[in-house]
């Protein structure tokens, strides 16, 4: 049969999701701003790459296109980066 649990193992169990409460609050170092800001982002990133190449990827333009993405990933990184450096306080 289960045995009761004692108030001691169930001070130890509230602890422990405590800890793990708190660890996890500590691993989203992102901010979620950043985050949509980057995602609108690769949206508008999808318009100007249909707009310009007129397709995902045309074989005339795939130059462009890989210039179009590789703007995107400059400034989505550059977004992100400004995002945790705001969250951390800084």
């Amino acid at each position: 049969m289960t045995e009761e649990p004692s108030p001691r193992s169930a001070h130890e169990d509230l602890l422990y999701i405590r800890k793990t409460l708190e660890a996890a609050g500590q691993i989203t170092a992102v901010s979620g701003q950043a985050l949509m800001a980057a995602g609108v982002l690769a949206l508008a990133g999808c318009a100007v790459n249909g707009w310009i190449t007129g397709s995902p990827w045309s074989a005339n333009n795939q130059g462009m296109a890989l210039a179009v993405w590789g703007v995107v990933l400059v400034l989505s990184l550059a977004i992100v980066l400004f995002g945790m450096y705001r969250k951390s306080g800084g």
